[in-house]
């Protein structure tokens, strides 16, 4: 798989809106203090990701950051996703 289909694959497949991140912290009881301590995002930019509603707000690496800040862990297939691009011997990933 080239890069670019990497790309394009996290771009589609992780996909937040804003009721999405606002789900997250609710199920993981983060708090938007928490989240801004474990990111350094201010509070204004956090509060700006949860009032996109059910536009997208993030997606591809930015949303499995944001996943990662949330839950404290990747979820399983970016995960393998990583450990694959890590293990690559391609020319973009040295």
């Amino acid at each position: 798989m080239t890069q670019q289909q990497i790309d394009n694959w996290f771009n589609t497949t992780y996909v937040l809106t804003g009721k999405d991140v606002a789900r997250l912290q609710r199920q993981h009881k983060v708090t938007i203090r928490d989240l801004k301590k474990r990111t350094g995002f201010t509070l204004k930019r956090i509060r700006q990701i949860r009032n996109h509603g059910d536009d997208v707000a993030l997606r591809g690496h930015a949303a499995i950051d944001w996943i990662e800040a949330i839950t404290g862990s990747l979820p399983p297939r970016a995960k393998a996703a990583y450990i694959q691009r890590a293990n690559s011997d391609c020319a973009c990933c040295v």
